[in-house]
């Protein structure tokens, strides 16, 4: 779990820019990997994710940004 918040504190960091319900997609990315511990690319536009936007991470990232987020995530996953 620290080294996943770690790795979310320093992508959201480096990406200042990023609104509120963009931190809050983070946060439930951050706890959804920390509880399962894995992460398939189509959760990301199922549930729970749909409940901040219906098209999931595509409603709140652009396409850039989620290439990121998953690279992000495949990191984290792998180690």
């Amino acid at each position: 779990p620290e080294t996943v918040s770690k790795a979310f504190n320093d992508f959201i960091t480096a990406h200042s820019y990023l609104s509120s319900r963009q931190l809050q997609f983070l946060d439930l990315l951050k706890n959804y990997i920390i509880e399962r511990g894995e992460l398939q690319k189509r959760n990301l536009i199922e549930s729970p994710f749909t409940m901040l936007h219906p098209e999931g991470i595509r409603g709140v990232f652009n396409p850039k940004e989620i290439d990121e987020i998953l690279s992000l995530t495949q990191k984290l996953l792998a180690a």
